[in-house]
């Protein structure tokens, strides 16, 4: 991309642009994790992994 011709308004939209794609990736990374780990401290402080399953199964994917 020639970034040399653009308005000011048009960078300033590609930035935005760019970041909301960068958290968005970042978040496709962190939130898996922070799934798992909520869901072992959850267990090890005596939570039931069926409550879990049953809390994650309306968002599973059937094929």
């Amino acid at each position: 991309m020639d970034f040399t011709t653009a308005t000011d308004a048009d960078l300033d939209a590609d930035r935005i642009t760019i970041i909301t794609e960068q958290e968005r990736r970042a978040k496709l990374v962190a939130i898996p994790a922070e799934v798992a780990r909520l869901a072992k401290h959850y267990r090890e402080v005596g939570g039931d992994q069926a409550q879990i399953d049953a809390a994650i199964a309306p968002f599973k994917k059937t094929f």
